[in-house]
């Protein structure tokens, strides 16, 4: 979790070094259970959890009858993987609201982008992303957090562009979208430029 107004849940698998961090409104039973339920997917079984013993974290294991064990409570050092985890999300998020020039306002995309990224990225052949789904290399372009970049709109339905209308547009890069699970469902997080310069 982050400190402050900004809670976030960073949750990584040891098997396959996959991260993944869910920025929550709130620490509850329910936001919980769903951040576990999107980093198991529908197709992965998991079998051990280990997080410190929070009561939202608890309560959200027994319903997914997850195995949980957790760290002695005022003893950092039970749970030092979790910890660094956790710091290295946060670095690697502000690490993209510096380099981007975005107000930390935007912290949840920056940090899940650095997540993606990191999942993404081969590193001698392999990448969390290919050890978790053994899918060979996912096919994301690696997109640095904040780029101005020019894409093809999503169409909106029942609406069609005008003739001359431009195929392309400028947006903003906040991330990547991903399935339940981790698999990268062929879309990217993209902010329309020009909405952004009328707010």
């Amino acid at each position: 979790m982050f400190p402050g107004s900004t809670i976030a849940f960073v949750m990584y698998d040891r098997a396959t070094g996959w991260t993944q961090c869910s920025p929550l409104g709130s620490l509850n039973h329910q936001s919980t259970l769903q951040a576990l339920r999107l980093l198991q997917g529908p197709d992965r079984k998991t079998i051990h959890l280990y997080a410190d013993n929070f009561p939202a974290i608890n309560s959200a294991a027994a319903k997914l009858r997850w195995f949980n064990s957790h760290s002695t409570p005022g003893v950092p050092q039970s749970n030092g993987l979790a910890e660094r985890m956790v710091r290295r999300a946060k670095e690697g998020g502000r690490s993209n609201l510096v380099q981007s020039g975005l107000p930390y306002a935007w912290w949840p995309y920056a940090v899940t982008h650095h997540c993606a990224a990191r999942n993404i990225q081969t590193v001698d052949g392999n990448s969390p992303y290919n050890k978790r789904h053994k899918h060979g290399k996912c096919g994301a372009f690696e997109i640095p957090f904040g780029a101005l970049i020019l894409n093809a709109p999503t169409p909106v339905s029942g609406k069609k562009p005008a003739s001359f209308a431009p195929k392309n547009i400028y947006g903003l890069f906040l991330g990547y979208n991903f399935h339940p699970g981790g698999r990268w469902s062929g879309r990217y997080r993209v902010l329309v430029w020009d909405m952004l310069k009328e707010n």
